[in-house]
Protein backbone atom coordinates (compact mmCIF):
# COMPACT_ATOMS: atom_id res chain seq x y z
CA UNK A 1 0.00 0.00 0.00
CA UNK A 2 1.07 3.21 -0.62
CA UNK A 3 1.80 5.59 2.13
CA UNK A 4 0.25 8.78 3.48
CA UNK A 5 1.98 11.72 3.14
CA UNK A 6 -0.49 13.98 4.93
CA UNK A 7 -1.88 12.91 7.91
CA UNK A 8 -4.78 14.63 9.28
CA UNK A 9 -6.97 12.28 12.00
CA UNK A 10 -5.98 12.13 15.37
CA UNK A 11 -7.10 8.78 15.96
CA UNK A 12 -3.29 7.40 17.16
CA UNK A 13 -2.86 5.90 14.13
CA UNK A 14 -1.80 6.86 10.58
CA UNK A 15 -5.16 8.67 9.11
CA UNK A 16 -7.16 11.28 7.04
CA UNK A 17 -9.90 13.39 8.98
CA UNK A 18 -11.74 12.23 6.40
CA UNK A 19 -11.40 8.33 7.15
CA UNK A 20 -11.71 9.87 10.96
CA UNK A 21 -14.92 11.35 10.57
CA UNK A 22 -16.20 8.42 8.72
CA UNK A 23 -15.05 6.10 11.09
CA UNK A 24 -16.58 8.49 13.76
CA UNK A 25 -20.03 8.55 11.90
CA UNK A 26 -19.90 4.61 12.00
CA UNK A 27 -19.46 4.48 15.69
CA UNK A 28 -21.83 6.88 16.52
CA UNK A 29 -24.51 5.51 13.95
CA UNK A 30 -23.92 1.89 15.61
CA UNK A 31 -23.26 2.79 19.27
CA UNK A 32 -19.98 1.37 18.54
CA UNK A 33 -16.91 2.25 20.47
CA UNK A 34 -13.97 3.36 17.40
CA UNK A 35 -11.79 -0.22 18.46
CA UNK A 36 -14.71 -2.26 17.67
CA UNK A 37 -15.29 -0.69 14.49
CA UNK A 38 -11.54 -0.75 13.36
CA UNK A 39 -11.66 -4.47 14.38
CA UNK A 40 -14.76 -5.23 12.61
CA UNK A 41 -13.18 -3.36 9.92
CA UNK A 42 -9.99 -5.34 10.01
CA UNK A 43 -11.64 -8.51 10.24
CA UNK A 44 -13.79 -7.65 7.08
CA UNK A 45 -10.94 -7.22 5.08
CA UNK A 46 -8.52 -9.78 6.32
CA UNK A 47 -11.79 -12.26 5.24
CA UNK A 48 -12.02 -10.79 2.31
CA UNK A 49 -8.33 -10.83 1.70
CA UNK A 50 -7.63 -14.94 2.38
CA UNK A 51 -11.31 -16.11 1.10
CA UNK A 52 -12.20 -16.90 4.79
CA UNK A 53 -15.76 -17.69 5.43
CA UNK A 54 -17.03 -17.89 8.51
CA UNK A 55 -20.52 -16.99 9.92
CA UNK A 56 -19.39 -13.58 10.82
CA UNK A 57 -20.55 -12.08 7.72
CA UNK A 58 -23.70 -13.54 7.38
CA UNK A 59 -25.89 -14.89 4.27
CA UNK A 60 -25.67 -12.88 1.51
CA UNK A 61 -21.74 -12.15 1.60
CA UNK A 62 -20.46 -15.36 -0.68
CA UNK A 63 -18.36 -15.04 -3.50
CA UNK A 64 -20.09 -16.15 -6.87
Amino acid sequence: MKKLKNFSGYLGCRTTGNIEWMIKSICAANNRSVSEVINYLCRLFIEDAYEIRTKFLGPGHEKP
